[in-house]
C-alpha cells in the first residue's frame, strides 16, 4: 500500500511540474509519467493491458471527479496524463 501511495504522489507531483513548465505530453517526461502510471496500475499484480490503460486515462478527462482529483492544485494535469498515455502507452 505504501509503495502504491508513494507512486501516486510522485505521479501527481511530476504531472504538476510538467504542466507548470509547459511540457508536452509527448516529451520524455510524459513518457516517464506514463511508465510510472503503468507501474501504479499494475502494482497489485494485475497484468498490463494497454487498452485498459488507455480507457482509464480517458476517464480522467471524461469524468469530472477524476479531473477534479488530478487538477486539484494545477489545472491541466488530467488532460496531460491522458494525452501522454495516448501517445506513449503501447
Amino acid at each position: 500500500y505504501q509503495e502504491w501511495t508513494d507512486l501516486g504522489r510522485e505521479i501527481q507531483e511530476r504531472l504538476e511540474a510538467a504542466v507548470q513548465a509547459g511540457m508536452s505530453p509527448e516529451s520524455e517526461e510524459g513518457k516517464k509519467i506514463t511508465g510510472l502510471h503503468r507501474q501504479w496500475l499494475t502494482i497489485t499484480g494485475n497484468r498490463y493491458d494497454s487498452a485498459k490503460h488507455l480507457g482509464i486515462a480517458e476517464l480522467y478527462v471524461m469524468d469530472e471527479r477524476f479531473t477534479a482529483y488530478y487538477d486539484k492544485q494545477v489545472p491541466g494535469c488530467a488532460r496531460f496524463l491522458r494525452d501522454a498515455v495516448v501517445y506513449w502507452a503501447k
